[in-house]
């Protein structure tokens, strides 16, 4: 090779990140704040709260059923409702201990014949300040994005093509 400046290389990224790029659909979070949680559905409901807060704002709760989490999630698989929700509550306390979450609320919903027997909760989520923060400048970032790619006539809204390939030249 003689010259490194006009060098091409060839890069395949997975075939949903790419199509999370091309289409503008990926948002942003916290990474270190995500990889510091211990517990996995508490990744995974950092990462939901991240993605799909996107009304996002202190003191207006996010509101999700343990049902949901439980069939969403994937990630617990304990027989006992009861133990599901030691898990759901385990997971809220951790992200509540990490400054995700400011309060947590709990409804429970009782079978309508067996008042004793729990069928479903439903969580009332608060961020802290900071997370709603993060979140709301993750929603700017991904508009100024949007709005850029339409004004240069880049925006893509389905994606076709397998492959990405970026040329890297000077």
């Amino acid at each position: 090779m003689k010259s490194p400046k006009q060098a091409k290389c060839y890069v395949q990224f997975n075939l949903l990140a790419t199509q999370s790029l091309k289409q503008l659909s990926y948002r942003l979070f916290d990474y270190a704040n995500f990889m510091s949680l211990n517990s996995i559905l508490a990744r995974w409901l950092f990462k939901r709260l991240s993605h799909n807060f996107v009304q996002a704002r202190a003191g207006v709760p996010y509101t999700i059923k343990a049902s949901t989490i439980i069939r969403d999630s994937g990630l617990i698989n304990r027989d006992a409702f009861r133990f599901q929700l030691r898990a759901i509550d385990a997971a809220l306390a951790e992200l509540k201990q990490k400054r995700v979450l400011y309060e947590i609320g709990k409804k429970r919903i009782n079978d309508g014949r067996d008042r004793r027997k729990i069928e479903d909760v439903v969580y009332q989520l608060i961020p802290t300040h900071e997370f709603a923060q993060q979140v709301i400048m993750g929603n700017k970032r991904l508009l100024v994005l949007q709005e850029r790619a339409e004004k240069d006539g880049k925006a893509r809204t389905s994606f076709s093509d397998a492959k990405a390939v970026l040329e890297i030249s000077d």
